[in-house]
C-alpha cells in the first residue's frame, strides 16, 4: 500500500517533465494549428518566452541528468532491470541555471538548421521544432529516470521550498543563499533582455515602400527589371509592396504620379504632372503585402527621362500630393513615346 510519503514522491519525480511538457504544447500548439501568432492572447508572450529561454535546456537537462544530488536511502529491496547509479546530478538551482543556458545555445542553432533548408527560417518550423525538442528530451528523460532506482530519482525538492524561501529572509546557510541569489540573478538577466527584445523601441516605427518585378520564366518578385518604356493605352503591370513596422495596424494609400522634372535656378524641380491612379490598403502590423497595379499613362505626358513616382502616405493623402508631403516615395524614370 502507498502511503503518503509515497505518492508525494512520486508527484515530484515526474511533476517538472509533465509540466514542462504540457507548457510547450500549450505555448506553440494553438499558434501552430490557428496560425495566428496571438492564439492566446496576453498570455502568449510569457509562454512563448518561457519555451524559448527555458524549456529545450530543461528537457536537455533533465534527460542528461536523471539523478538525484543527495544520497539515496537504501530500501533494502532489489529493483530487476534497474541500475543503481550513484546521486551525481544537479540540484534543482543548478538544473534552472544550466537550463537557461542550454536553451540560449540549442534556439539558435535551431534557426540555423532552418536557414540552410529550403524552406529557411519562419516562426513555424522554429516553434514546432522547439516543441519537437522538449518531447524528445521529455521522453528521454522519463525513460532514463526509470532506468534508475527509485530512491536515486531526481525529484523537484517540493519538502525544501521552506528552505530556499528563506534565504529571502537571510534565515538560510551561506550557500543555499548564494545559490538562490545566482538563480534569481539569472533569472532576472534573461528576463530583461527577452522584454528588451520584444518590447517595441522608440524610434523604431516605420514602413517600406518599394517596387517589384516579376520574372516570367520563374514567377518569382524581385528589385530591377522595371519598364524603361511606358506606351500611351497600353496598361503595364507593376508591383507595389508595403511593409508595416508601425507596431499598429495602418491604413496607407497610394498616389501614382506622372512627372516631367526640368532644371530651374540650378535646380531640378518638378514642372509638369499628372495623377495616373491611387488606391488605398490596410497593412497589419509585421505584414507586408505586394498589390498589383496596371499603370496606363495618357498621351498628354511623353517624353524622355520622366518620373514615375508612387507616393505613400498615412490615410488620406493632402490635395497636392507630392515628394516633400508624403511619408515614403519611390520612383523610376521611364520614357513615353507621343502616340
Amino acid at each position: 500500500m502507498i502511503g503518503t510519503n509515497g505518492r508525494r514522491t512520486t508527484f515530484a519525480t515526474w511533476i517538472d517533465l509533465l509540466m514542462t511538457l504540457g507548457v510547450a504544447l500549450f505555448a506553440g500548439v494553438p499558434v501552430l494549428l490557428l496560425g495566428d501568432a496571438n492564439a492566446l492572447g496576453q498570455i502568449q508572450v510569457p509562454l512563448g518566452f518561457i519555451l524559448v529561454f527555458f524549456l529545450p535546456g530543461y528537457a536537455f537537462v533533465a534527460a542528461f541528468y536523471p539523478t538525484s544530488p543527495f544520497k539515496a536511502e537504501t530500501d533494502g529491496t532489489a529493483q530487476e532491470g534497474r541500475r543503481t547509479i550513484p546521486p551525481s546530478g544537479p540540484t534543482a538551482l543548478e538544473r534552472l541555471v544550466i537550463a537557461i543556458g542550454l536553451s540560449i545555445v540549442v534556439v539558435p542553432l535551431v534557426g540555423l538548421i532552418w536557414n540552410f533548408t529550403p524552406w529557411g527560417i519562419a516562426a513555424p518550423q522554429v516553434l514546432g521544432s522547439l516543441i519537437a525538442v522538449v518531447l524528445v528530451g521529455c521522453v528521454v528523460a522519463v525513460y532514463r529516470r526509470i532506468t534508475v532506482s527509485v530512491t536515486g530519482r531526481f525529484r523537484l525538492p517540493l519538502a525544501q521550498l521552506s528552505t530556499y524561501r528563506s534565504a529571502l529572509t537571510g534565515n538560510a546557510t551561506r550557500e543555499i543563499t548564494i545559490s538562490v541569489a545566482l538563480a534569481l540573478l539569472v533569472v532576472v538577466s534573461v528576463a530583461a533582455v527577452g522584454a528588451a527584445i520584444t518590447a517595441p523601441q522608440n524610434g523604431e516605427s516605420y514602413t517600406e515602400l518599394y517596387l517589384l518585378s516579376e520574372d516570367p520564366e520563374s514567377e518569382t518578385f524581385g528589385a530591377g527589371n522595371y519598364p524603361d518604356t511606358l506606351d500611351p493605352g497600353e496598361p503595364r503591370e507593376m508591383f507595389v509592396g508595403i511593409g508595416n513596422h508601425e507596431s499598429r495596424s495602418v491604413s496607407y494609400t497610394v498616389v501614382v504620379e506622372l512627372q516631367r522634372l526640368e532644371s530651374l535656378d540650378e535646380k531640378r524641380a518638378v514642372v509638369e504632372t499628372t495623377e495616373l491612379n491611387r488606391f488605398s490598403t490596410i497593412v497589419e502590423p509585421g505584414e507586408q503585402t505586394r498589390i498589383s497595379q496596371k499603370i496606363t499613362t495618357g498621351s498628354e505626358l511623353n517624353g524622355q527621362d520622366l518620373r514615375l513616382t508612387f507616393l505613400l502616405y498615412k490615410g488620406e493623402p493632402p490635395d497636392d500630393p507630392s515628394v516633400s508631403n508624403a511619408y515614403r516615395e519611390v520612383h523610376i524614370w521611364v520614357s513615353i513615346p507621343s502616340a
